[in-house]
């Protein structure tokens, strides 16, 4: 939490940051937290007052190992841009189909498999772009 409070001008952000990772390096020892959730929670808390970039670089020159791939965040950052993925695949799929007007919105959305719904708001966008004429 000494993250969150105000900084005397006298030290530098990159000071108390050292100072905080110090005392929960030696806190470690005696094990009485969980080092690495600690560390995560620091640099969760570092983002609140704009310290986020500064907070990586002090626990990047620490000696510890830090596996942001297990992380729930990165997971659900990952899942949600898997399916941002998926989604624009499947609109450039849908524009390419509708540009080419060899098959209705109806068999698009029966070829793939998609509501048409989905299908025919496409076809809107297009329209308004002026990328298709009906």
């Amino acid at each position: 939490m000494a993250i969150l409070c105000k900084i005397p001008a006298v030290k530098a952000a990159l000071d108390v940051i050292r100072e905080i990772l110090e005392k929960l390096r030696i806190t470690k020892k005696y094990k009485t937290l969980n080092y690495e959730q600690a560390v995560q929670c620091l640099e969760i808390l570092s983002k609140l007052r704009n310290l986020q970039a500064e907070t990586i670089q002090q626990i990047n020159n620490m000696p510890i190992h830090y596996d942001i791939k297990t992380d729930l965040r990165y997971l659900q950052g990952k899942e949600e841009g898997k399916e941002e993925g998926i989604e624009k695949a499947q609109e450039e799929d849908i524009s390419k189909l509708l540009l080419k007007k060899i098959l209705t919105e109806y068999q698009i959305s029966e070829a793939l498999e998609l509501p048409l719904e989905l299908v025919q708001s496409i076809k809107e966008k297009l329209i308004q772009s002026g990328r298709l004429i009906e």
